[in-house]
């Protein structure tokens, strides 16, 4: 499921000028965004201030939870879901603005690299199908949109990618970066990049946006650090720093307490005070242009 694409190693806008900091209403053409988050959690920690500052701006904004975090069983994946939609209510979305997909926690990877795409897997949470109590319909999305519970496969999960990009038509698109160092976060990574292909192949005019972060560095345990407002540059670009300076733009956080706020939604994970480091002036994406 390897897709080769286009890195553009400078954000370039309507001046011609390169730009490292900006806000997301400064980007050309941007009314609708999706964000695809591994986890419940990561679409807070990875992109709370673009998903405040797109509402402000009314910019359409959906956001995708792939897995329910399930991996303590599927009532802590309830709870999480939970927790989700207070913190996008607290941002300013709406419930059925968040879709769960409702796939097993530490599953990805394994679905991912399936040899054969209808190989059913089960979860650490002894689930074998999708299955979700909160967001658009109160469901999983594979619920919503053909009637029935996705068993757990590589071709339905890419179904699932496939069907909400061809349903919102996101101008742009966020996710967990291929540099990551958790595994469920590079295998939605991939699986994003193989959907937005696939969907612009069969579509000549959708050509979104691809932004990605990076939520755990690599040998860096508690990165980001809290002893500065920005994010620092994460270890892995140490011997290539241009990839950092130049690949990687910065969207401004329009209230950093507001998004410390949102993190503490997620009462599960607050075992680890080292999350609240996300809340920084900037959140950091690499850029790709389909």
């Amino acid at each position: 499921m390897n897709v080769l694409i286009k890195s553009l190693p400078l954000f370039i806008l309507l001046s011609g000028t390169a730009v490292a900091d900006l806000r997301i209403q400064e980007v050309p053409g941007l009314h609708s965004i999706v964000i695809f988050a591994p986890h419940p959690d990561d679409e807070t920690l990875m992109a709370a201030g673009v998903i405040e500052s797109a509402v402000e701006n009314n910019i359409q904004v959906k956001v995708v939870v792939v897995t329910n975090g399930d991996i303590l069983g599927s009532t802590y994946g309830s709870i999480r879901e939970n927790e989700t939609v207070r913190a996008m209510e607290f941002l300013g979305l709406k419930e059925e603005d968040v879709i769960f997909l409702g796939y097993g926690d530490k599953l990805m990877t394994s679905l991912l690299k399936a040899k054969n795409s209808s190989e059913i897997f089960k979860s650490h949470a002894k689930n074998s199908s999708t299955y979700a109590h909160r967001g658009i319909c109160q469901k999983s999305y594979h619920e919503c949109w053909t009637g029935n519970k996705a068993a757990y496969t590589q071709k339905n999960v890419t179904d699932d990618f496939q069907h909400i990009l061809q349903e919102y038509k996101p101008d742009a698109v966020f996710t967990t970066s291929r540099f990551d160092n958790h595994p469920d976060h590079t295998a939605v990574q991939a699986f994003v990049e193989k959907a937005i292909t696939d969907v612009s192949i069969a579509d000549s005019f959708f050509h979104p946006k691809l932004y990605e972060a990076i939520v755990h560095s690599p040998g860096q345990m508690f990165w980001p650090y809290l002893d500065n407002d920005q994010i620092k540059m994460p270890k892995i670009f140490r011997k290539d720093p241009e990839i950092w300076q130049k690949d990687f733009l910065r969207f401004r956080v329009l209230d950093r307490r507001k998004k410390l706020h949102a993190i503490n939604k997620y009462h599960t994970q607050m075992y680890s005070p080292w999350l609240r480091n996300y809340a920084k002036d900037f959140e950091p994406f690499q850029f790709f242009q389909f």
